[in-house]
């Protein structure tokens, strides 16, 4: 009678205990649901989260990655996707395009982006002496996830006879945010991309349901959440141990400083390696605005220009070279040419209200290049 007693207690306690385990469990998933009906009824917005890293991390294209937020999930997966070179074609000459989704070419197509528009270009005018050329644009990259990349894959696989370097007057936000380098001690030092928000939100995103991290709830949370964490911090750092989330003029100055640093250090291991630098400030839809003159221009992209200026490196401004050739050929200098050489709002819908050239853009682009390199004398 004993036996069959505390069998039965113990069998209510589990019960008891499994009973609370469910009720607690459906009691969490009615506050989720109920939640949700409320943001719903208020009409609440999932809002921005800095970039499009939500999408990054829950596609089958990207992973999160250490070194860099984010990379492509396999080699396969670059645009103009070509294997490396062999012995086979050992003597054909070789040039690597890196930068963001610019260099990718949004808006074009895979027959037509910038880097196989070159390509095509430069081996009309050379049928002795063509070249391959690599897309290495990965969209929403910085400053610091480029050098990486450059570093870490290209400079190693490729061993290009040319680096061209597409650097976006955007990466200058993106080189705040996302900041894989901290200055200390006079000197700049790796940091891990875990250290940075934006890390960690593509983890949640590639590991967690998109029924959970597409709803409204997960959105308002992570958005308190991630002001939390910023107001917190003496600096507001969205990466921590990095730059601040404010722009101030220190700020600007350090990233103009990890920019000169990025393409000096650079030259100087390309110039051991006999492959030569090109650097380019890509086309910058509000500088084409009739609103922006020379003489009034917007300060990132002043920032940029002046710091790759100085950095005695060859150097293209895309934006001063083409919008001096479309000037020459028409009478009005006020024209608005980024209705014309850049894509629609209702085409591209970035966040930021920027807008990716079009293809008569990256024309222009590939045109531009290619002259630059006969006028300078850049044989490959």
């Amino acid at each position: 009678m004993f036996k069959k007693t505390n069998f039965f207690k113990t069998n209510l306690r589990l019960l008891r205990i499994i009973i609370l385990i469910i009720v607690t469990l459906f009691s969490i998933l009615l506050t989720i649901l109920l939640c949700n009906l409320v943001l719903r009824f208020l009409k609440y917005e999932n809002l921005y989260s800095f970039y499009d890293f939500a999408t990054n991390g829950k596609s089958e294209v990207y992973t999160i990655d250490k070194d860099l937020i984010y990379r492509f999930k396999n080699d396969q997966l670059y645009r103009n996707y070509k294997a490396l070179p062999n012995s086979t074609n050992a003597n054909e000459k070789t040039i690597a395009m890196v930068g963001d989704s610019v260099t990718w070419s949004y808006g074009a197509n895979d027959s037509t982006s910038y880097p196989i528009t070159f390509e095509k270009i430069y081996n009309q005018q050379h049928n002795q002496n063509k070249i391959s050329v690599y897309n290495y644009g990965v969209p929403g990259y910085g400053i610091d996830q480029e050098y990486i990349l450059i570093q870490n894959k290209i400079r190693k696989e490729l061993k290009p006879d040319l680096l061209v370097w597409n650097i976006n007057v955007n990466d200058i936000r993106d080189s705040n945010y996302m900041c894989l380098y901290h200055y200390q001690n006079s000197q700049w030092q790796r940091i891990s991309a875990t250290y940075n928000i934006g890390y960690w939100y593509g983890w949640l995103g590639a590991n967690i349901p998109p029924s959970i991290t597409n709803s409204n709830l997960f959105n308002f949370v992570w958005q308190r959440l991630f002001r939390l964490i910023t107001s917190t911090t003496n600096e507001s750092l969205y990466t921590l141990g990095c730059s601040t989330i404010f722009r101030n003029p220190s700020t600007n100055k350090l990233i103009a400083k990890r920019l000169l640093y990025s393409v000096v250090e650079l030259q100087k291991q390309l110039e051991n390696t006999q492959t030569q630098l090109i650097v380019t400030l890509v086309p910058y839809q509000k500088y084409f605005d009739h609103q922006f003159s020379l003489k009034d221009l917007d300060p990132d992209y002043s920032l940029v220009k002046n710091t790759l200026n100085n950095a005695g490196i060859n150097f293209i401004d895309f934006n001063e070279t083409i919008l001096n050739q479309l000037q020459s050929k028409t009478n009005s200098p006020q024209l608005n040419f980024s209705q014309e050489y850049f894509l629609n709002n209702s085409i591209d819908r970035n966040p930021d209200g920027l807008r990716h050239p079009n293809q008569k853009m990256y024309d222009l682009m590939a045109q531009t290049l290619f002259e630059y390199l006969q006028e300078n004398q850049l044989t490959l």
